[in-house]
């Protein structure tokens, strides 16, 4: 948890071979250090998460509603769930879905996931035409993507 890495081995390992087995896997070492290390710093506490839960189900559907309006298409429901997995989803059914951590991204990038989610109601894929209907809407749209993507 803390990064600290201990390597343990058989007693017939020579030393060396220990020094010269974690040299060649350095690198995996440090990434995977990186890695735990940025999952314990963004855990959020059971209190932050039910106020970004209660949040969402503030903000969300509030987005949804006024850029449905814009777009003229009608979701058939809206969800906020717990998925790690995406930001929104939309079903074959045009029912919405959007994870509650997307609260923790800046407010032009919720409205980016929304406007991608609502594009999906006139087009289930990500063919040129769905993503000219996503630039109606946010012609600078690719700035926000890349925001989510680096979060």
């Amino acid at each position: 948890n803390d990064g600290t890495v201990e390597v343990r081995s058989p007693k017939f390992v020579t030393k060396t071979r220990i020094e010269e087995l974690v040299r060649l896997k350095e690198s995996w070492i440090e990434n995977t250090k990186k890695r735990i290390l940025q999952r314990k710093h963004n855990e959020i506490s059971e209190d932050e998460v039910k106020r970004l839960v209660k949040l969402a189900k503030e903000v969300i559907p509030t987005k949804v509603k006024k850029f449905s309006e814009i777009m003229n298409v009608e979701p058939l429901s809206v969800r906020i769930g717990n998925s790690k997995s995406y930001w929104g989803c939309c079903s074959s059914k045009n029912r919405l879905n959007f994870s509650w951590r997307l609260m923790q991204a800046s407010d032009n990038a919720i409205d980016y996931v929304v406007i991608h989610e609502l594009a999906h109601i006139k087009e289930h894929n990500h063919s040129k035409e769905f993503w000219d209907e996503v630039a109606m809407v946010m012609p600078d749209y690719k700035k926000y993507r890349e925001e989510l993507k680096n979060f």
